[in-house]
């Protein structure tokens, strides 16, 4: 979904699809404009504590409304891609945003200067084209079904910076920021 979009719409794009033999309810936000789709208008209420609920991956969940009546989502997979500016996370952001467990979810990248030192923008020579890509990422949706597990070697690399960054958690301090980036390491992965 590459769109504003209400709460209650989110549900709506969850209707579990057909994936193998499974029905799983999967959703991508690619969002040019972060700022947008969470933005403060009164509509959104809400939509964090969705999003901090769907980014947990749930196995089974379900929604109820008067006019739809009761949904049931399964082997949940939400992801959202936004780009913003440090200026609007903080002025056009809900508050919401900042507490509740939904950005000790999210993966802030931030780049204080641009690389890009071009006068028009240009394909580079040795780059996938668009329709490469496209193709690379519509094989990558149809062909990975269900969830990635560490090999080996990954595991035991994961395993010997887990308990040293879990030990740095216990002095006391506040980790808001750091407290599920465990978790996050492993989506990364």
């Amino acid at each position: 979904h590459r769109s504003k979009a209400t709460p209650e719409y989110i549900y709506s794009l969850l209707k579990p699809q057909k994936y193998g033999d499974n029905e799983e309810s999967h959703l991508a936000l690619i969002l040019s404009e972060l700022t947008v789709f969470l933005g403060q208008k009164q509509y959104m209420l809400g939509m964090t504590d969705i999003l901090t609920t769907l980014f947990d991956s749930l196995d089974k969940d379900e929604s109820g409304t008067i006019g739809r009546g009761t949904e049931k989502f399964n082997d949940i997979y939400v992801t959202m891609f936004g780009a913003t500016t440090p200026d609007h996370i903080a002025k056009a952001l809900p508050e919401e945003v900042f507490g509740g467990g939904f950005m000790s979810r999210v993966l802030m990248i931030y780049q204080a200067t641009s690389t890009r030192n071009f006068p028009i923008p240009a394909s580079l020579p040795e780059a996938p084209t668009t329709m490469e890509l496209s193709q690379r990422l519509t094989w990558i949706a149809e062909n990975a079904i269900g969830e990635y597990h560490l090999g080996e070697e990954a595991f035991d690399a994961y395993q010997a910076w887990y308990y040293p960054f879990k030990a740095s958690l216990e002095d006391g301090g506040s980790h808001v920021e750091r407290a599920r980036m465990d978790n996050n390491l492993l989506k990364l992965a």
